[in-house]
């Protein structure tokens, strides 16, 4: 699932991640972040995840160019190649 991390306390060590498609805040600690560490505006590739307390966000990873391009075109309908 793609989203953008729309807050951040990296000295309490979590954030939220916003889902625009389905509209979902998705809480995540930063021990689920894999490489990059994440900013505010961030986007980002997650796995959705859901406990006793909301929605969650596993293995929250910062996309890079490439991958931001990608995912626009696959938004669009578009080509890749």
């Amino acid at each position: 699932m793609k989203g953008f991390v729309d807050f951040l306390r990296i000295d309490r060590g979590f954030g939220f991640a916003y889902d625009m498609d389905k509209k979902v805040r998705y809480f995540f600690f930063m021990s689920n972040v894999v490489g990059e560490p994440p900013q505010v505006g961030s986007l980002i590739d997650f796995v959705p995840g859901e406990t006793l307390k909301g929605p969650v966000a596993l293995k929250v990873h910062v996309l890079d160019r490439a991958e931001i391009v990608a995912a626009m075109l696959d938004g669009l309908g578009g080509d890749k190649s």
